[in-house]
């Protein structure tokens, strides 16, 4: 992923080799953190300037539970108001422990929410409002239900009605749907 986004400065001590991943030398890298079998749960990286795609290697990170880019520049990627384009990455759906996805107010193309997003059964707040969901209300977020407190798909061009389940969704505590006036 480094090298995707340019080796930028603030990465600089990303240094990766066999003998600095045996030693679990990347969980003190700055913007990563770890659980106690040296592997990544937390990528931090606000504001540090990057640039550019986030590889596929980022399904490396099978215990990934908070990735947080906001405030760069990332091509097609979660990142809120970053004025991304094209469709909604689909390999997002592997990122099965992530706790938070915000994709709210970008341009990008008219389609459906990922299939692939109900695998993210620890998914505990979504933000995809405005960023040009079509189509009916996505169901298969009740597959979510253990986790999911919030869900805000506010300001798509979304079509139909709730399903039932959704109101089996035991931790929901916001369901944001509506479409906000033009003033």
């Amino acid at each position: 992923m480094k090298h995707a986004w340019g080796d930028p400065p603030a990465l600089a001590a990303w240094t990766w080799t066999a003998a600095t991943s045996a030693a679990g030398a990347h969980c003190r890298w700055p913007y990563v953190q770890c659980d106690s079998s040296s592997r990544v749960t937390t990528l931090k990286l606000v504001s540090v300037n990057i640039t550019g795609p986030i590889s596929d290697a980022i399904g490396v990170f099978s215990n990934l539970a908070k990735l947080d880019l906001s405030n760069n520049s990332i091509d097609r990627r979660p990142l809120e108001y970053n004025g991304l384009t094209g469709t909604i990455p689909t390999e997002l759906g592997e990122l099965s422990l992530l706790e938070t996805l915000s994709l709210a107010y970008n341009s990008f193309d008219p389609g459906k929410l990922p299939t692939s997003f109900r695998n993210m059964t620890k998914l505990v707040r979504l933000w995809a409002g405005g960023c040009g969901l079509v189509g009916n209300f996505p169901s298969y977020v009740v597959i979510m239900k253990t986790e999911l407190e919030l869900l805000n798909l506010a300001d798509n061009s979304l079509t139909g009605s709730l399903p039932p389940e959704v109101w089996s969704l035991n931790k929901l505590q916001f369901l944001i749907v509506a479409t906000l006036p033009d003033t």
